[in-house]
């Protein structure tokens, strides 16, 4: 297996696990092929995009990316986007995408990173094996408009 940055060709076979693995049971959300394609799109064409892929035989097993931000006193990583092939969910890929990213974001001046994922869930408890922290009192705030 490969770990590498993620270029722009690498973003229609990004989004295909994307859509896989967020249209999936624990997430059920309902992801076109269309719209996670420009949901990847529009973060790497974000300033401060840091994105790594898991490549097998040409295959894309999983990624992750985000966004450099100002923060005080150095920058903030946002981690927007993390999966993993569903059936290949559990093989250590996940780690090794999460270790990889830490150690990019260790050769810039970036002081924390930080994410959004549901509470007591399989991503939630795998964040905090690799050091994330749920912070008591912070919380997500959503208005729809639709």
């Amino acid at each position: 297996m490969l770990i590498r940055k993620i270029l722009k060709s690498d973003i229609k076979s990004c989004a295909k696990v994307y859509q896989e693995v967020f249209n999936h049971s624990l997430w059920k959300e309902s992801w076109s092929y269309e719209e996670a394609v420009n949901r990847l799109e529009y973060i790497y064409k974000t300033d401060g995009f840091i994105g790594l892929v898991a490549i097998y035989e040409n295959s894309v097993l999983g990624f992750v990316l985000g966004n450099i931000e100002p923060y005080t006193k150095g920058n903030a990583f946002y981690l927007r986007e993390m999966c993993v092939k569903t059936q290949k969910q559990n093989e250590g890929i996940g780690n090794k995408l999460i270790i990889n990213l830490h150690n990019e974001l260790k050769k810039t001046k970036v002081i924390i990173s930080y994410l959004i994922t549901q509470q007591n869930s399989s991503a939630s408890n795998f964040y905090k094996k690799n050091g994330y922290i749920h912070q008591a009192g912070d919380g997500v705030y959503e208005k729809f408009f639709v």
